[in-house]
């Protein structure tokens, strides 16, 4: 899922078929959170990434981690 939120778009379904996980109800927060930051934009099917969440793309991914290894550099 983090590779294809760093490509800018998420399709929902992929996730859905392949393991059975709707991850905009497992991820809600970190996906609401990017929503209303204007970085990202949903339609039920698919998250995009907007400009300024592409050009962020990278300080945005700890909001999906686990909450352990979220303060965690990785240098």
């Amino acid at each position: 899922m983090i590779l294809q939120l760093k490509t800018g778009k998420i399709e929902v379904e992929y996730f859905r078929a392949k393991f059975g996980e709707d991850i905009t109800h497992e991820f809600g927060g970190a996906f609401a959170s990017l929503i209303d930051e204007g970085f990202a934009t949903t339609n039920g099917e698919e998250v995009r990434l907007t400009r300024a969440g592409l050009l962020r793309a990278d300080s945005l991914l700890y909001r999906f981690f686990e909450p352990e290894f979220q303060n965690i550099r990785y240098t």
